[in-house]
């Protein structure tokens, strides 16, 4: 009797310490909804990652309200170890495939400076949108920089609407549409242009309306052109998620918790 107390109390115990490793490593988008009363949106891949590194992120978006009429956004990408030039892309599109997409494109430079680039995808090509950068984006060079393999890259957008010579100007962000939203990164070629994405695109699983949600995003993983995107992470979540990742310390827990259990099984029938 007294083996299975000690038996039950070591999975008591191994529970307790599971939640506890969990919440002192909230997600990326823990720690950033905690930290803005203004933030809308969150983005992560993957979504249980976490600012300390324990699991690294590989994209990162946050959007948070910037005054009348205007959007602070917050873009990060970690580029391969040997990278030292590429880009990093949100964009926004009326469906889940390339083609009439507003893109919001920053580009680590060779010099080690990130610019802002506002592009569009028309059918199946990626181009300079018709417009001048400071009518619609607003550049924030002293936070943009590249950092330890990471490009961070933040701007102020505006939701006016752009008067250009073609449509493909950008989407007016005010009127009642919704858009899913793109996530790129990929390298740059020989003359610093954006080549083509090294990985799939991510795309979110619903249309996002920037004037009224106060969301955390999850996305598929998914080809751009495909006829069926697999979806990997689930849908758009509101509620609060905590990490469900296995750290190195919550594995050592579960080692400890089953050679108790298999200790205490031994005497019990000694």
């Amino acid at each position: 009797m007294k083996g299975l107390y000690t038996m039950v109390m070591v999975i008591i115990l191994g529970f307790v310490l599971i939640a506890q490793v969990q919440s002192d490593s909230p997600t990326f988008c823990d720690a950033k909804w905690g930290a803005f009363n203004d933030t809308r949106m969150c983005f992560s891949h993957p979504y249980d990652c976490t600012e300390d590194d324990r699991v690294p992120c590989q994209m990162t978006m946050t959007v948070r309200t910037s005054g009348d009429g205007y959007f602070t956004f917050s873009l990060s990408g970690r580029l391969e170890a040997n990278e030292s030039t590429g880009w990093i892309a949100l964009g926004l599109s009326t469906d889940r495939y390339m083609g009439n997409d507003d893109v919001m494109m920053c580009i680590l430079e060779s010099d080690g400076n990130v610019t802002l680039h506002h592009r569009f995808n028309v059918d199946r090509t990626n181009r300079p949108a018709e417009t001048t950068l400071l009518d619609l984006l607003h550049p924030d060079p002293l936070n943009s920089m590249f950092d330890d393999g990471v490009i961070k890259c933040n701007f102020i957008r505006s939701t006016q609407k752009i008067q250009a010579r073609d449509p493909y100007y950008g989407f007016d962000l005010l009127i009642p549409r919704t858009f899913y939203l793109l996530f790129g990164i990929g390298p740059t070629n020989s003359s610093g242009f954006p080549a083509k994405h090294r990985t799939v695109p991510y795309i979110s699983d619903s249309r996002i309306d920037f004037t009224r949600i106060y969301r955390r995003i999850r996305i598929s993983e998914s080809l751009m052109q495909a006829q069926s995107p697999r979806e990997v992470e689930g849908k758009i979540d509101n509620t609060n998620y905590k990490s469900s990742a296995i750290s190195p310390t919550l594995g050592y827990i579960f080692i400890f918790s089953l050679v108790s259990l298999h200790q205490v099984t031994v005497k019990m029938f000694l």
